[in-house]
């Protein structure tokens, strides 16, 4: 009978410390998911801010630097009163 507690325990505690592990690893995992989502949006930001700065003229229709830096730039679509203010591109 003594054993088969021993067993038991050690059963147990194998267990535990693979749900701990576990635990651990996705805790880190979803940190560093975090942290590189972040970056992400923090470089999309910065892409947006750059695209902006080379919004064309609506007196010049010259999209000379814009297909420069993308040959799939077709136009821009600006709404007044909006947020609407991006480049069109077709693939």
């Amino acid at each position: 009978m003594r054993a088969y507690s021993i067993i038991l325990k050690l059963i147990n505690t194998l267990i535990s410390s693979v749900v701990v592990i576990s635990l651990c690893i996705s805790g880190f995992y979803a940190g560093y998911a975090l942290w590189d989502n972040s970056l992400v949006y923090a470089a999309v930001d910065d892409v947006q801010a750059d695209m902006l700065k080379l919004k064309p003229d609506m007196h010049e229709p010259s999209f000379h630097e814009l297909l420069a830096i993308n040959s799939d730039i077709v136009g821009w679509v600006t709404i007044d009163n909006t947020n609407m203010d991006y480049p069109i591109v077709q693939g």
